[in-house]
């Protein structure tokens, strides 16, 4: 199936994350063209394993970023902040941003070290949506590197004001948002890829279905 450009500004209005000046429409739809070249160039089971183990631990790394979001995007007595209000004690919160950092480094690293324009999109896109929030991050100690790459100012971020936090990492915020959005779908997508290549099928159709059908991406 081909994205239209229409297809594509519903779902960024579904999800408030801009389309952009880089076209996931020109990324998909190269995409799609890419997996029927290295289907029919039948690559050889070399190849395809590394590729799979590629994918894999892609899928691994942008799942845990998800699990990591989780937490602070949940409702009442299960969110960490919630928590951490209710206690006075934030350690986890803590402990919990920086794990955070932790898996969004290593997804965009894994991201940018794996074949694909839908890889390469995604890379992207999750850096910008740091980037988008960079100076919020950094008030609360959290500074962008020149590789995209996220650190942790500990001191800084333990001496912050707490609605501070609540406003950069709670469940109303456009980041964290934007995360879970983002690692779901790459988690899905390279899941998809990883499946594809075992069993030696297009992992086009796959690859959307399951995530349009998760989240009606196109609908």
């Amino acid at each position: 199936m081909r994205i239209t450009t229409t297809m594509l500004n519903l779902t960024s209005k579904k999800t408030g994350i801009p389309i952009g000046s880089s076209s996931m429409l020109d990324y998909i739809n190269q995409n799609n063209n890419d997996l029927l070249s290295v289907i029919s160039n039948k690559k050889t089971n070399a190849y395809d394993t590394v590729q799979k183990k590629s994918y894999e631990k892609l899928g691994a790394a942008a799942e845990s970023l998800f699990k990591s979001t989780e937490g602070f995007l949940a409702e009442d007595e299960k969110n960490l902040l919630t928590k951490a209000k209710e206690t006075g004690d934030y350690k986890d919160v803590y402990d919990e941003i920086a794990s955070l950092a932790e898996h969004y480094n290593n997804t965009l690293s894994i991201l940018k070290g794996t074949s694909g324009a839908l890889n390469n999109y995604y890379s992207i896109m999750l850096s910008e949506a740091a980037s988008e929030s960079k100076d919020q991050l950094a008030e609360v100690g959290m500074n962008i590197g020149k590789d995209g790459k996220v650190s942790i100012d500990t001191e800084k971020l333990r001496g912050v004001d707490k609605e501070q936090l609540e406003k950069v990492f709670g469940k109303d915020s456009d980041f964290m948002k934007k995360l879970a959005f983002l690692s779901d779908r790459i988690s899905d997508n390279a899941q998809s890829y990883a499946n594809s290549i075992s069993n030696q099928y297009n992992a086009a159709g796959n690859t959307y279905s399951a995530s349009t059908s998760k989240y009606d991406f196109l609908g």
